[in-house]
């Protein structure tokens, strides 16, 4: 992505990363975490931290820094197979309007992106394919390229 990424923070072992959504009325908190689903993949999660310290992936916190927000998660994502090159990345919308926006925004980076990763998409029914525009997915693999 040619946009700038906010500095964030991780954790030593690099599964958890937080920054700050910043605009000209409000800061907001931001997490990005890495669970593990099995010995090969992580679930990417990207949350906000509310005042009180709950974290919601529903909110719509529309700060107008979209392509900041995910330059950054981008960031985190290279700073995880720093550490973690073997493993791969799960991520999916917390519904699928969220999902569809992953998708139109991996379409829109993917010559950039396939340079560094390999990117599948999950169909309906639960089969991976490499990834494709405009094709419906309801999740996305991403694998650092060897």
């Amino acid at each position: 992505m040619n946009e700038p990424a906010y500095p964030f923070r991780n954790t030593q072992d690099r599964l958890s990363f937080t920054f700050e959504s910043i605009n000209s009325e409000r800061i907001i908190n931001k997490l990005v975490l890495y669970d593990t689903i099995d010995e090969n993949t992580v679930n990417l999660a990207l949350v906000d931290v509310m005042p009180d310290g709950r974290l919601a992936d529903e909110v719509v916190s529309d700060n107008q820094d979209m392509d900041r927000v995910i330059a950054t998660v981008v960031e985190t994502m290279s700073a995880f197979f720093e550490t973690y090159p073997e493993k791969k990345i799960y991520f999916q919308g917390s519904d699928g309007v969220r999902t569809r926006l992953y998708r139109i925004l991996i379409s829109r980076e993917l010559r950039e992106a396939t340079k560094l990763f390999l990117i599948y998409g999950r169909r309906i029914g639960g089969d991976y394919e490499v990834f494709r525009p405009n094709l419906p997915y309801t999740g996305f693999i991403i694998e650092l390229k060897s």
